[in-house]
């Protein structure tokens, strides 16, 4: 059984992430609740409309082309929401902070009133040693 995984955009080179006339269009025509005013906005890096029409047009045409070039990283889904971006001179790399993931498993453990003492133990054991 494979893993879930959850799409990342990043920026690979310098001069930041920036978004193509082509891709803001084309985003503001497909979603019916966030719109795109301006190419230096700052989006969901793993919003699935983004990473659809990056996968359709390329990088070439997805970014700004002044630097920009952007790629995907593929991440466990499980860290979909502790994942950082970290930049230098606008270019970009995608890390997840694995202490922030683990309290926050955590907290949801002990806060499941459906499982036993036991079970809470096994499963904290198990995101502790990872």
């Amino acid at each position: 059984m494979t893993e879930e995984t959850v799409k990342v955009l990043y920026n690979v080179s310098y001069g930041g992430f920036a978004l193509s006339d082509e891709t803001i269009k084309l985003y503001n025509e497909r979603s019916t609740e966030l719109k795109i005013v301006s190419r230096y906005e700052e989006v969901s890096r793993t919003d699935p409309i983004l990473v659809q029409i990056y996968e359709e047009i390329g990088y070439k045409k997805f970014g700004l082309g002044r630097g920009a070039s952007i790629d995907i990283k593929e991440i466990p889904k499980k860290y979909e929401n502790y994942y950082k971006i970290n930049e230098y001179d606008g270019k970009e790399e995608v890390s997840i902070d694995y202490n922030a993931y683990k309290v926050g498993a955590s907290m949801k453990i002990i806060n499941d009133t459906e499982k036993t003492a036991e079970e809470k133990i096994a499963e904290l054991a198990a995101i502790l040693n990872q």
